[in-house]
């Protein structure tokens, strides 16, 4: 674990210069740590969109390329405990992956996918069509969605977060995937295939839907259309009611499109053809196995699961740079990368999957919801509410919010901050910056908030 510019401890706390790193030794840091040393101008730094990835304590003279070397440091977006607690965290995480046969590699991302290749019981075939079919018709990931609910403001009562816990790994771990697509036939196979469709297997349908004015939310959001140049990475997800929509959507999405009297138009339905047993099911054991751990180490196995969908999608316009010292100040230098395979199919459905279930606990909160995003939701509770296969996380008497990734609350007498890409312990300062900016507010009025 690195303490210095210079300096790691390793596993026997013994402290180590960087230059004399052993070959079967992998050094980490925290985010916070190297973006300090970047800015007091110590090393170089390799980013992917705009995160620290790999820091080095020294320019090795590779110009403008970035080699890998035995003392690159790995970097974890995440805070650090204090260094005992952290190494001891560390050590106790490499040694529950080497129980089951890898080790940790360059970043958390690619040590679950260690771990997925070492956990398969056979070949994982990604983005597969069957003989004479085709796989659906997605080019972009749809991500996670938000929703808010109320105006910003303060609210007093009974509040209380939901989510689902470890949403995306616990979809995979029973996943029915691998055995390829199968285009279904047009015709009386779509009748009733909404009502049939268990939310289980992975299946699309590109269809046209049209949605009624009266909704809240819409429950599907806007996609681009097969062959479609715009960039929906960078775009605003939009979810529009009274309109008539065409594309490519999860039959979970669909279902739930359904239930709340959407007319729908199916015009091509694939499905997955089921496998022998879900290829994921060992490494969500695994992962599994590694929550239970405490501390850091459990931290650390909980980042492990929550990373891999993610590697099966890493963007292709993901920015790759190399920040070092330059003429006293620092340059950013653009670097070519090489992506995982990607398996939009895979992670579409776990993410409209996700989504789905997002949108009916938003649909039954009704005007009680304030937030949500992703795989989480603030409402102001009611007797008699229950979410099935929501949990809840938290409580509170006291909530301040200002939207989906903007909020705190009151905690066991202290206030709890989250600010979404701040870490814990600079997330109250940027919230209640804005807080005060907005001019604060009670029980989601508005007025006093600035526009």
């Amino acid at each position: 674990m690195l303490v210095d510019g210079g300096h790691f401890l390793d596993e026997s706390s013994a402290r180590v210069p960087l230059g004399a790193m052993p070959d079967d030794t992998a050094v980490w840091a925290g985010q916070d740590h190297i973006n300090q040393l970047i800015a007091d101008g110590v090393g170089e730094v390799l980013t992917w969109d705009n995160h620290p990835t790999s820091w080095r304590h020294t320019d090795w003279g590779d110009g403008d390329d970035w080699k890998r070397r035995k003392s690159d440091v790995r970097v974890i977006r995440s805070a650090m405990p204090p260094d005992s607690e952290a190494l001891h965290g560390l050590i106790r995480w490499r040694k529950w992956l080497w129980r089951y046969g890898t080790t940790p590699k360059g970043s958390i991302g690619g040590s679950s996918m260690g771990l997925l290749r070492a956990t398969l019981a056979k070949p994982l075939w990604l983005n597969s069509p069957r003989p004479g079919s085709e796989v659906p018709w997605l080019e972009f990931l749809l991500g996670g969605r938000q929703i808010n609910g109320q105006h910003p403001g303060r609210f007093v009562g009974d509040v209380r977060q939901y989510d689902l816990p470890a949403a995306y790994a616990t979809i995979m771990g029973s996943l029915p995937y691998g055995g390829g697509w199968l285009q279904m036939p047009a015709g009386d196979a779509y009748a009733d295939i909404l009502d049939r469709y268990d939310g289980v297997r992975p299946a699309f349908a590109y269809c046209t839907v049209t949605i009624p004015k009266r909704l809240r939310w819409g429950p599907l959001p806007v996609r681009p259309e097969p062959g479609s140049r715009e960039m929906a990475w960078f775009q605003l997800t939009e979810y529009p009611t009274g309109c008539t929509m065409r594309g490519t959507w999860t039959l979970a999405e669909l279902r739930e499109a359904q239930l709340v009297g959407c007319d729908i138009q199916l015009e091509r339905v694939w499905v997955q053809v089921e496998d022998s047993s879900p290829p994921f099911a060992r490494w969500y054991a695994a992962v599994q196995d590694g929550r239970r751990m405490r501390g850091f180490a459990g931290t650390l196995a909980k980042m492990t699961g929550n990373s891999l969908w993610g590697q099966f999608v890493i963007s292709p316009v993901s920015k790759k740079k190399l920040v070092r010292k330059s003429n006293g100040g620092r340059e950013s230098l653009r670097l070519k990368h090489h992506s995982s395979p990607r398996a939009l199919d895979l992670a579409e459905h776990l993410t409209g999957s996700v989504r789905a279930q997002l949108f009916r606990l938003a649909i039954e909160a009704g005007e009680n919801l304030i937030c949500a995003h992703t795989d989480g939701a603030w409402v102001q509770y009611e007797p008699g509410m229950d979410f099935d296969g929501w949990r809840v996380k938290n409580r509170t008497r006291e909530f301040r919010y200002l939207d989906a990734q903007r909020y705190s609350y009151r905690h066991r007498q202290r206030w709890e901050h989250s600010v979404s890409g701040f870490p814990r312990e600079k997330a109250r300062a940027e919230f209640e910056y804005w807080w005060t900016y907005h001019g604060g507010g009670v029980n989601g009025r508005s007025d006093r908030f600035r526009r």
